[in-house]
């Protein structure tokens, strides 16, 4: 049972690191667009990590279905 907990809180964790990370790149995006000699983009490559880190994990616990709802077999 803690096991199933645990995969839980790491599915959570990695879909409000996603949304989090979205959110703040869309910032730096606009921020970079209003000036664009301050260079928001080059140095937000840590942020790019993170998306990509918590992007990556949600997609294979989803394809492997882990930490979710079981799907019902039709018959």
């Amino acid at each position: 049972m803690k096991g199933r907990t645990l995969i839980k809180v790491i599915r959570e964790i990695a879909a409000h690191l996603c949304i989090i990370c979205s959110i703040a790149f869309i910032i730096v995006q606009i921020l970079d667009w209003y000036n664009p000699f301050m260079n928001f983009m080059g140095t937000s490559a840590v942020l790019r990590y993170f998306l990509c880190a918590g992007a990556l994990t949600l997609g294979i616990m989803h394809h492997f279905r882990i930490g979710g709802k079981k799907r019902k077999k039709r018959k």
